[in-house]
């Protein structure tokens, strides 16, 4: 990795909001645990791609954080993508 090199920002519209509100609710991401249960537990899992998704929230002054190797929900999928998408 290398320095940090341009910032870009953007509001999201209305629209853009909503859907990605939508979205958070359907991955029930506010009840999300930090880690999935078979991580907590040591167990490993192995996955070709490495994918490591962490997704962060505040709602109500609250933060939240949920990290998956390798997501399998595709509803937590379908967040991250988004914002990929959005960015």
């Amino acid at each position: 990795m290398g320095p940090l090199k341009a910032i870009k920002n953007r509001k999201l519209n209305a629209t853009e909001w909503k859907g990605l509100l939508q979205l958070l609710q359907g991955a029930i991401f506010w009840n999300l645990a930090y880690l999935e249960k078979s991580a907590e537990l040591g167990e490993v899992s192995i996955c070709l791609d490495g994918a490591e998704w962490i997704l962060e929230g505040v709602r109500e002054g609250k933060y939240h954080v949920v990290s998956r190797y390798c997501p399998d929900q595709k509803e937590f999928v379908e967040i991250g993508f988004r914002l990929l998408k959005l960015s």
